[in-house]
């Protein structure tokens, strides 16, 4: 994917345009929420040796933030790094010329999703568990997700939007505590 092409995703998918907050620098781009300011991504120019590769060529890197567990699902192979430059434990970076573009899309979704205001997250969810979602057929009214979410009831996952899809399981532990675990797909079959 190219960078004008991550900026048009992002103007069609969220209506954001990038934001250069940065004095004299007018390559890196930030991607924010219109409602909280919080950043969803961040694009840079990065020599790809920062990433352990043997080039010093300058390539158009995006930071994105992701939830704790699904860390370790991509690897260097989809082109993804632990983040350059951003806390290692919640941010990520993509290499663009070397992700696919469903790779890139489907962490986007991610990262805006995992960057939404908490309380419009956790007001829509509540709201959507009382009375479903408006427009609802009555049979969806009981499901627990916010408007844009249909649940799949063939695989037990939830499908959040058109490339990213989420479902739970639950873990034993040692001690016989049990341990629930979101678990992210780009498809429902994953």
């Amino acid at each position: 994917m190219k960078r004008e092409e991550f900026f048009e995703y992002c103007a069609d998918a969220y209506g954001t345009a990038p934001d250069y907050p940065f004095d004299e620098d007018f390559e890196t781009a930030v991607f924010r929420h219109a409602d909280n300011r919080k950043w969803y991504a961040i694009v840079m120019k990065v020599s790809r040796r920062k990433f352990g590769q043997q080039s010093d060529e300058v390539i158009d890197v995006v930071n994105m933030k992701l939830p704790t567990e699904m860390f370790g699902s991509f690897g260097a192979a989809d082109g993804v790094y632990p983040a350059y430059h951003m806390n290692k434990l919640h941010w990520i970076s993509v290499l663009l010329p070397d992700a696919s573009d469903d790779v890139v899309q489907f962490l986007i979704n991610v990262s805006f999703e995992a960057t939404r205001d908490k309380r419009k997250r956790v007001k829509a969810q509540s709201r959507t568990s009382i009375q479903g979602p408006v427009d609802a057929p009555k049979s969806s009214q009981n499901r627990n997700l916010s408007r844009t979410r249909a649940k799949s009831s063939s695989r037990g996952c939830t499908m959040i939007n058109d490339h990213l899809y989420e479902g739970r399981f639950t873990s034993t532990n040692a001690d016989g505590k049990h341990k629930k675990h979101n678990i992210y797909a780009r498809t429902r079959e994953e």
